[in-house]
This record gives structure tokens, C-alpha cells and sequence, in this order.
């Protein structure tokens, strides 16, 4: 190499350039190991490493090293001597820069650094790439698993085709809507018949009607406990066309993982089966029998009567009831859903063990029947809303229980019951007010009485129907305090538990599960409403079925205010003034309904959880 460059080069020539110093580093090795010290050489270059100026990838210049090193070029010519002498000399790179401490290195010893660094970096690489691509794949498996959920057949659960006819937002609706979504307070439920005000058009629908006989339907399909937990991990989406494809090319199957609620809690079983109600104590010695172990009184059976007595003359010539026709002295309400009125008072003679053949009120239940009969169109009896279709399909699977031999209110509830199922939401798993739009809990409340009393009376009930009920109940619920909302990111309610609560246990909760302990816990510290029987009627069946202390001391606060508050005297004897916050649509029939209904629970339903005292 020229001396001049050495000996020569001045500060003012500025930085060495990196073509250089890769030069200068090759030398500088070639050197420290071919080193020959000559004492009296004149030909020694001395230079020092602090004029040699680096340029690390962070642009910082520094002084790489301060020890003066002397070299002597290699003379390819000359003839080696042995280095030993040039130990003390040799330089040392620890702390050079990286140029020259990678020069330093023998050939071997730079590949395996480049192949280490490679491995380490590829490793990298595929840990980056897991962490993103992970929630995508996550999702491919959990939207197959959903997949299956909803690919049953049309018989099954009664398909619904034709989104523009069953997705239709109408403003009526959006407004009936308002009052309870707005602020998700104790009064949320005011959207449950009240907010039913006009009747919209009939919904049209495809769903093909089934009229075979149960024990002509076939078996529904029981998903297994990988499709009931994908089910009820996360929404019921199918997956679209490009990432089935894609699943199924790469064989994809990555473990699932647990799901839990937001407070961190566990969800609950994968499977939990729909329960029978006993309807077997509605009359006759059963029901004194039930009369007495539940907490009712004479009082209480006294009420009652009055209460049906008034109803009755309510009823209209065609066997329907209308909340706006209450008679003298009496909150008329406003709404024009003489399918609701009608299906409300039925369920009060059907309570106290009147059928279309049996019963003191037999004919009562049998115009009312014929005016449900009447009213079916191509929709079912959803051309109000979904509420109604839910209290109608109630009065005929109570009816097909307690009189199997009635073959029309056997088929009619089956139809009903398949577009109960149809009409479910396929993402959320709950009902509303038109088929398949998000739910909420007062609504679903009524689908899920309603096909508990479905397979009482033997109707079978589609097993993926009642997970995802699960579903929905688990989107509105918190694990931590067993309360429930009216939808999705409301606060929770008293009113809104008592829906939830009852609902767990008509799909299936045991007794002992923590989180209905809690919720059961909350409604007995809340007490009984002075006011809101919607809250009381759900209340009052949650309580009776789960017994016990804490339903005895509930339950005589809550007779004996029904028994007192009742009007004694006068037209409107027998009927209760309008307390309720959902009541000023519905008026005194709705309010009188719902108190019958909840002096009734001792006997209507039989307790689900059998506890000996």
C-alpha cells in the first residue's frame, strides 16, 4: 500500500470513506498476522487510529481507538519471520469498530455469526408474523365451527328467506324502539307491549309451515361440544367464501381458545339442555296441594277469581280482549293489538286450569282459541311484533300440553314454534320485535317461556336454537353480580335479572350455579316493586322455582300487596289501577293480567329445582 497515504494524509482530507476502511481493515489483518518486527527498519509506518474516523449506522462519529499501532506493509517478497515477537504489538479489536473486529475473524468464524444472526432473525420474523396473522386464523376456525351451527335444513328451524322482506328497519318501529334503548333504565322493558302502538304491516314471509305431527319430526341435529362452544364463543357468522377455501386447503385447526366475559369470568357449560315446565297442579287437589307449599292463601285465590271475573266481561264477541275496551272506571290503554290483549287474558284461564273442554271457564278459552285461530296469516301471529307472536305461541303450547288430544292447537303451536326458531337472530341469538334483528332481553324472555312450554308439550325444539339463546343471554349478562341488561352495554335492572334469571333456568341452569346465586341474591336485597309487575311477575317465578326462605319472605310482601291494592268495589271490581310504567299503552287489562299471573305462580308452574326443606 503507498506510504504516502499514510504518512501523507492530513485531517483536512476528511473521514475516511467506507471503501476505504474496508481496505484499511483487510490490511490491518493480513498485518497482525504476518507482523515482522525490524528494530532498525526505516521503513515503519506510525499512524494512529484516532485519524481514522468512523461512521456508525447511527451517524455519530466517534474516535474508534486512541493507542498508536505500528505496522510495516507486507513485502510479498521477503521472507517470514516468526511473530511471537510482535505479540505486544499485535492490536487489539475488542473494542474497535465492527469493521475491523469482523475482519479480524477467521472465515469460519464470520459464517457462523452470519448464520446465527440468519437463524435469530428468521425466528423473529415467524414470531411477528404469528402474532399478527394468529386473531385471522383464531377467527377462520371459530366462523367454521359457527358455520355448522346454522346449516341445518329448512325443516329444521323453518328458514327464513328473503332479507329485504325480514330486515325491513320501519320508522314506526325505530320509534316504538326509543323509549327503552335510550337511557337502558328500570323502565327499558316499557318497549315490551307498550311500545307496540299501530299496526305495521304484515311482514311477508317464505317459511314453509309444518304441519306433520311430533312424533313424525325428525330428531334436530345436536351440535357437538365444539360447535357449542364456537357457538357460543362469539358471533354466529358464517365465514365468507375466500376464507372457507382457504381453511379447508390448509387444513387449519388451531386449538380454541376459553372464552371468557369481560370481567374475566369463566362462561358457562357448553351444553345445557331446555327444561319441561309441569303444568300437572293447575287444578283439583294438585293445586291446593301446590297452593300451600308455594305460600298462597284463601285471600290470594279470592283475588284471583274477582280478577278472571272482570276479564271476562271484557271479553269481546268475537272471543278477543282489546287494551283499549276496559269499561267503566278503568285506565283504557292505547294500543291496537287485540292479538296481545286477547293472548294476555287467555294465559290467566289457562293458569287457573280452564282448557277449550275443561274448566268452569271452558268457554272462554275456547272463543278466545278460535279467535287465535282466526288471526293466523302467512307470518304466523308476528304481524304485530314478535312480543305477540311469543304470547300466542304461549297460550298454544299450554294448550297442547294440558289437552293433548287437541290436534288444531298441536299444529298450529308447532308452525308457531318453527317460526319462533326461524325468526332468532343469527348473530346475537336473542328476538326482538321483527324476525332476526338484534334482541333484547324482555323480548327473548317470552320466546324462551314459550318454548319451554313447547317441549312440554312435546314439541321438539331445535338444540342449536337453545344455544344460542345462551349466547345472547351471556352477551347482556355479568358473571360478577349475576345482573342482566335489556341489551348489549345498557345498565343492568332489577326488572332485566329477573328475565335473565328465569330464562337460565328454563334452558337448563342447575340449582347451584354461582352466578344464579348471585342474581337470586340481588332480586331478594331489591324486594318487591311497589310498582313495576312486569318486574314482579318474572321475579315471582324466578324466586318459586328456585324456593327456599329467601321466596317465603319475598313472596308475602308480594301478596299481600297484590290483595290489598286490588279495586273491591264498583265496575272495575276485581282488576288492578294501572301502577305499572309499561302500563299506560297497555292500560288496566295488562296491569290485571300480569297481577293474575303472578298470584298464580304457585300452581301454574310446579318448582323446576324439587328442594326438601
Amino acid at each position: 500500500m503507498d506510504k504516502w497515504f499514510y504518512k501523507h494524509r492530513s485531517r483536512e482530507l476528511g473521514p475516511l470513506s467506507s471503501d476505504e476502511l474496508r481496505y484499511l481493515a483487510s490490511i490491518n489483518k493480513i498485518v497482525a498476522d504476518t507482523m515482522i518486527r525490524k528494530e532498525n527498519s526505516s521503513d515503519w509506518i506510525e499512524f494512529h487510529q484516532s485519524d481514522v474516523i468512523a461512521r456508525p449506522m447511527s451517524k455519530t462519529t466517534r474516535v474508534i481507538r486512541p493507542a498508536p499501532v505500528y505496522a510495516k506493509p507486507l513485502d510479498v517478497g521477503q521472507p517470514q519471520e516468526s511473530v511471537s515477537e510482535t505479540a505486544a504489538t499485535q492490536p487489539n479489536l475488542d473494542h474497535a469498530a465492527p469493521e475491523l473486529a469482523i475482519a479480524s475473524l477467521t472465515e469460519e468464524e464470520r459464517r457462523a455469526r452470519i448464520l446465527s444472526a440468519a437463524i435469530v432473525g428468521a425466528l423473529l420474523v415467524m414470531l411477528a408474523l404469528l402474532v399478527v396473522l394468529w386473531p385471522r386464523f383464531a377467527g377462520l376456525s371459530g366462523e367454521a365451527g359457527n358455520q355448522s351451527v346454522h346449516s341445518g335444513d329448512a325443516g329444521g328451524s323453518g328458514e327464513v328467506k328473503g332479507d329485504s322482506e325480514v330486515s325491513r328497519d320501519n320508522a314506526s318501529n325505530d320509534q316504538a324502539v326509543s323509549g327503552a334503548e335510550t337511557d337502558g333504565s328500570a323502565s327499558a322493558p316499557a318497549t315490551d307491549i307498550a311500545d307496540q302502538i299501530g299496526t305495521p304491516e304484515p311482514l311477508s314471509s317464505t317459511t314453509t309451515a309444518t304441519t306433520e305431527s311430533t312424533e313424525e319430526m325428525a330428531e334436530p341435529e345436536h351440535p357437538d361440544a365444539s360447535t357449542s362452544e364456537a357457538a357460543t364463543a362469539g358471533s354466529i357468522v358464517e365465514a365468507e367464501p375466500e376464507d372457507r377455501e382457504l381453511d379447508a386447503k390448509f387444513a387449519i385447526s388451531l386449538p380454541k381458545k376459553k372464552t371468557r366475559t369481560e370481567s374475566g369470568a369463566p362462561r358457562r357449560p357448553a351444553k345445557a339442555d331446555l327444561q319441561q315446565s309441569d303444568m300437572t297442579a293447575r287444578s283439583g287437589k294438585e293445586r291446593q296441594q301446590a297452593l300451600a307449599d308455594g305460600g298462597g292463601t284463601a285471600e290470594s285465590e279470592q283475588a284471583v277469581s274477582l280478577a278472571l271475573k272482570w276479564l271476562k266481561e271484557r271479553q269481546q264477541a268475537d272471543g278477543s280482549w282489546d287494551f283499549r275496551s276496559v269499561g267503566e272506571n278503568a285506565q283504557p290503554g292505547i294500543l291496537d293489538t287485540d292479538l296481545g290483549a286477547t293472548a294476555m287474558a287467555m294465559l290467566c284461564f289457562l293458569g287457573a286450569g280452564n282448557t277449550t273442554r275443561t274448566g268452569p271457564e271452558k268457554d272462554v278459552v275456547k272463543k278466545a282459541f278460535e279467535y287465535i285461530k282466526s288471526q293466523k296469516d302467512k307470518s304466523n301471529w308476528g304481524q304485530d311484533s314478535m312480543y305477540v307472536h311469543a304470547l300466542v305461541t304461549l297460550c298454544l303450547t299450554e294448550l297442547a300440553a294440558m289437552e293433548p288430544d287437541e290436534t288444531d292447537a298441536r299444529t298450529l303451536a308447532t308452525e308457531a314454534v318453527r317460526f319462533m326458531e326461524s325468526a332468532q337472530d343469527p348473530q346475537g341469538g336473542g328476538w326482538r320485535y321483527r324476525p332476526r334483528e338484534p334482541g333484547d332481553t324482555s323480548v327473548t324472555g317470552w320466546q324462551i317461556l314459550a318454548l319451554q312450554s313447547a317441549k312440554t308439550a312435546g314439541i321438539k325444539v331445535d338444540q342449536r336454537v337453545v344455544n344460542n339463546a345462551h349466547q345472547f343471554l351471556d352477551s347482556v349478562s355479568s358473571y360478577d353480580n349475576g345482573q342482566y341488561q335489556y341489551t348489549q352495554g345498557s345498565p343492568a335492572t332489577p326488572c332485566m335479572t329477573a328475565v335473565g334469571l328465569l330464562c337460565r333456568m328454563c334452558l337448563g341452569w342447575s340449582h347451584d350455579n354461582s352466578h344464579l346465586q348471585r342474581g337470586l341474591e340481588y332480586l331478594v336485597t331489591v324486594g318487591v316493586s311497589p310498582n313495576d309487575m312486569y318486574q314482579n311477575y318474572y321475579a315471582a317465578m324466578a324466586l318459586h322455582h328456585s324456593g327456599g326462605p329467601e321466596w317465603k319472605a319475598w313472596n308475602a310482601k308480594m301478596r299481600e300487596q297484590l290483595i290489598r291494592t286490588q279495586i273491591k268495589s264498583g265496575p272495575a271490581a276485581g282488576s288492578w289501577s294501572v301502577t305499572d310504567p309499561h302500563g299506560q299503552s297497555a292500560g288496566q287489562i295488562y296491569q290485571t293480567a300480569l297481577s293474575v299471573l303472578t298470584l298464580e305462580v304457585y300452581y301454574r308452574y310446579l318448582p323446576l329445582y324439587r328442594i326438601e326443606e
